[in-house]
């Protein structure tokens, strides 16, 4: 099979973009996996690449939205873990029995949520990417990040006593 224009740009660009990573991350493993992130997200969306930009800065413009949105979503799953362990996939944590008060409070903050962001925020917090929340919620990444973000707000507003 032939190698398509974009693959042999991105084949080109790749030592400058595995710098550019490791620049971001100061990581091995974390280089790699934005690297992996970021030709993923090149390769589903090479139909946005314009023939006439300049590709490297069009490639890490894209590794660079890519890092933000992972390390936005590892401070977002740390403020839950600062609490309880991430809250199971199903429905049955209303039942904690053993749960410390403050893991309890927070099982509480969530079903208070609207419906729609209570289970959007569940999967998230279990280790959810935005795009797999996307595709099991059957709703645009857009909206499960919105939903997130106004969930997270109101669930340090509600549980402000248990911060610090």
């Amino acid at each position: 099979m032939e190698p398509t224009d974009i693959e042999r740009q991105l084949l080109k660009a790749s030592k400058k973009l595995r710098d550019y990573a490791y620049s971001l991350t100061h990581d091995l493993d974390r280089t790699d996996d934005l690297l992996q992130e970021t030709f993923l997200r090149i390769l589903n969306n090479a139909h946005n690449y314009k023939e006439r930009g300049h590709f490297y800065a069009w490639a890490s413009k894209v590794m660079h939205n890519a890092f933000l949105n992972n390390t936005k979503h590892e401070e977002d799953t740390t403020f839950i873990e600062e609490f309880a362990t991430p809250l199971p996939d199903d429905e049955s944590h209303t039942h904690c029995g053993d749960t410390p008060t403050g893991v309890k409070e927070i099982y509480k903050a969530i079903d208070n949520l609207p419906e729609k962001s209570a289970k959007a925020m569940r999967l998230f917090i279990s280790g959810h990417k935005y795009i797999e929340i996307s595709v099991i919620m059957q709703i645009p990444i857009g909206t499960v990040k919105t939903r997130i973000n106004k969930s997270r707000e109101k669930l340090k507003k509600d549980l402000k006593d248990y911060l610090n």
